[in-house]
């Protein structure tokens, strides 16, 4: 499965969440928590996390886990959700049942994911602050339940998990963010001119590799494609708005070779650059 292809259903919000036992439990349906203050340290499939303000951690049905120790002022946000609406008539909460008494939990869902590999395990992070209000939102809505709160909470929680799984494969310190940032913007700022891989590494005096395996972390996307679709989307933009030729528009956007900007176009949008020309 990929991640784009995800559509959750929320099945329990909650704030004020602190009852997770000390012994092992499983739950069928996936789980995510959000800790809005204090501290508490869980161990998942044997493996301890501990959790303060502004740490996500997210499993899939079936995971063993049980809380280790927490403080008196532990504040977790909760949800007990599915990545699909397949088994949305389980609308109300399915219960954890004990390792002790009923063994480990049967998933509801087994998914592999193939794009977002850290869904597929338990999925720890710090200083995620950034969703906080996004987990908030989720609850008041699942709360209030006004008109299409179900849908708006699939839209909130998706948005949520591509920031996190974004913040997974990308350490998202400040010094990284800002370099990958630089780069990005010095592409957008400059593909009109014939730039090249080898052009924006030596500006930055890094090499091309380097640069490369950065916006692949950043972006999912190689540093040649990120140039070519930043000089692709300001392509369609002057083709649908200019009286530009299609030749003009190639050497305007830093691909003057209409063969290869054609080739290009064709790739990225499956039309023809005269297909947009049609549409004045």
């Amino acid at each position: 499965m990929k991640l784009t292809e995800i559509n959750p259903y929320i099945r329990y919000a909650r704030k004020h969440e602190t009852s997770v036992p000390k012994e092992l439990i499983s739950a069928a349906d996936n789980r995510i928590f959000y800790c809005i203050s204090g501290t508490t340290t869980l161990l998942v499939n044997g493996l301890r996390y501990t959790l303060k303000k502004g740490s996500v951690i997210c499993w899939q049905g079936g995971t063993l886990y049980c809380t280790e120790s927490r403080s008196e002022d532990l504040d977790l946000i909760a949800f007990n959700f599915d990545y699909t609406y397949a088994h949305s008539r389980l609308n109300d909460p399915i219960c954890p049942q004990f390792l002790k008494s009923s063994g480990v939990a049967c998933p509801l869902e087994e998914l592999i994911f193939d794009d977002a590999e850290k869904l597929n395990g338990c999925l720890f992070l710090e200083n995620m602050f950034s969703v906080e209000d996004k987990f908030r939102e989720i609850v008041a809505e699942y709360t209030n339940m006004r008109l299409f709160y179900e849908e708006r909470c699939s839209t909130i929680l998706k948005d949520i998990l591509i920031t996190i799984v974004r913040a997974a494969e990308f350490s998202q310190t400040p010094k990284n963010i800002e370099f990958a940032e630089s780069i990005l913007t010095y592409i957008r700022e400059n593909y009109s001119r014939k730039i090249t891989n080898q052009d924006i590494a030596e500006h930055f005096n890094y090499h091309p590799n380097y640069i490369n395996r950065i916006i692949v972390n950043y972006t999912g996307m190689s540093l040649h494609r990120y140039l070519i679709q930043c000089r692709i989307n300001a392509a369609i933009t002057l083709l649908n708005s200019s009286e530009m030729t299609v030749s003009e528009v190639a050497a305007a956007v830093g691909m003057p070779d209409l063969k290869h900007f054609s080739k290009c176009f064709k790739n990225i949008t499956e039309h023809c650059p005269s297909d947009y020309m049609l549409r004045r």
